[in-house]
């Protein structure tokens, strides 16, 4: 009897150290940091709060409550744009501890999948801080939780939640109530379901269309389709282009690691399919995500869609496994780590690295005056100004005053011609003008080589141009034309 008490009382001591170590670690590896998309969010945020309207003052190709959560929390700083991110995680882990508790799994292995597995699985190679997947992961799950536990009217609120921050990942958590629904013949669940959806839905774009956003939103819906049957590397948008992007995402190392072994999972667990209802939603949800990675992904980030069927996969597992689980506590532990760590696909030791030895300079980052502000502010009192190529992203307060001319911040070779001239007729009308440092005109593809010939031109023909502390300061000589 004191051997059980005992060996129970390690068992409890192990799962705490292994809750708060994990958290530790997942909450320095997702502090927010101005880095690859994130920069654009957190520049497109400050441009809200300076009263731009989305998408036609400034434009991003994301949903609208992604950019509204940012601008609203950027005035109190970066604790809470930490907070946030951290929320999407909770949420995430909250909601697999719910789906587990709901299959009868005992208490502690629930705590386990929520706590420690989920965080870990939804960090995985290409992650960064303030992806928007998360959001999308977290969503998903917190919709299939609730349905689970027969609050169908909040189903319905997570699920328009899930439309206004990253609606592309809809037909995963559609598909896998679907499977639900189906499985247990809840047909009256839909209404309720419904009218949350719709209420959410309409109360969000009743916000948009307020803030006069909801057309140029509409527009931003099909560029993003456009975008996406377009081939970044080459311009191309032909099938065998497409598809070309599409495999080089499919056969990413660390995108196959995760890939191959959900589908490991689920086939070694496939035997307990009648038994367990979890295995057909994971199973779809899986497959609808690898039609979304087919239709619509163009690099190995938008991969994380998979971390939906990721995090229901070990609840599967852990649900066919019950005698080896309960005989063997702490090895059924430890194996479940390292199949989340491969369900990450292999997490990056870097990220992990510069969070934990520099969270101080992440804090820094994103605390300070960042230079591209400081560069303008340096040149002189507010003007028009627009931004070349990306060459700048001014992300703190005190522009506030400043008029942002052209609405596209980073034109990319891949971007239709349309608007490319959009942003070259645009240019003219700007004072200042942000390009990258040691800007010269691009080779390929033609339509972007003649994009930035004309830009080098027009800063030859009106511009004189200054290196600032990040990028290259072009202030109009003449009047615009």
């Amino acid at each position: 009897m004191c051997a059980r008490r005992t060996s129970l009382t390690f068992q409890r001591i192990g799962r705490a150290v292994a809750l708060a170590t994990t958290w530790f670690v997942v909450l320095l590896r997702i502090q927010p940091w101005p880095f690859s998309d994130y920069a654009v969010f957190l520049a497109v945020g400050q441009r809200l709060r300076a009263g731009d309207v989305l998408y036609s003052g400034i434009w991003d190709n994301k949903d609208p409550f992604v950019y509204y959560s940012i601008a609203a929390l950027q005035g109190i700083g970066q604790p809470a744009l930490w907070a946030l991110e951290a929320a999407w995680f909770v949420i995430a882990s909250v909601s697999i501890y719910s789906i587990a508790r709901t299959y009868l799994l005992p208490r502690s292995w629930a705590r386990l999948l929520g706590g420690v597995l989920t965080p870990i699985i939804l960090i995985p190679f290409h992650y960064f801080p303030g992806t928007t997947h998360i959001p999308g992961v977290a969503l998903s799950l917190a919709a299939l939780a609730l349905f689970l536990g027969n609050r169908c009217a909040i189903t319905g609120i997570a699920l328009g939640l899930l439309i206004l921050f990253k609606l592309s990942m809809l037909p995963i958590a559609l598909v896998g109530l679907a499977v639900l629904v189906l499985r247990r013949r809840s047909w009256r669940s839909l209404l309720p379901i419904g009218i949350g959806g719709a209420l959410t839905v309409s109360a969000g774009l009743l916000i948009v269309t307020i803030r006069g956003e909801l057309g140029p939103y509409l527009a931003s819906l099909v560029h993003n389709f456009t975008y996406s049957q377009t081939n970044t590397e080459t311009g191309g948008t032909g099938l065998l282009a497409v598809m070309a992007e599409r495999l080089t995402v499919l056969t990413d190392m660390n995108v196959a690691v995760t890939i191959a072994l959900i589908a490991i999972l689920l086939a070694i667990t496939v035997n307990q399919r009648k038994h367990i209802e979890l295995w057909d939603v994971t199973a779809a949800s899986f497959l609808t995500a690898l039609v979304l990675i087919l239709a619509i992904g163009k690099f190995p980030h938008h991969a994380q869609v998979l971390g939906v069927s990721a995090a229901l996969a070990i609840v599967v597992l852990a649900l066919a496994t019950g005698r080896a689980r309960e005989a063997q506590p702490f090895i059924a532990s430890a194996v479940a780590v390292l199949i989340a760590l491969a369900l990450a696909g292999i997490p990056d030791p870097k990220g992990y690295r510069d969070a934990l030895v520099n969270y101080q300079g992440t804090w820094n980052a994103m605390t300070t005056i960042d230079p591209s502000t400081q560069d303008l502010l340096d040149s002189g009192g507010p003007r028009k100004f627009a931004i070349v190529q990306g060459g700048g992203l001014p992300r703190s307060p005190g522009l506030e005053d400043w008029e942002l001319a052209c609405r596209h911040i980073a034109q990319r070779p891949w971007e239709s011609d349309e608007l490319l001239s959009e942003s070259l007729e645009c240019f003219p009308t700007a004072e200042v003008l942000m390009i990258p440092r040691g800007f010269t005109p691009a080779s390929e593809p033609p339509a972007y080589r003649r994009f930035t010939e004309s830009v080098a031109e027009l800063l030859e023909r009106d511009y004189v141009c200054t290196d600032a502390s990040s990028s290259t300061l072009c202030v109009r000589t003449r009047d615009e034309r």
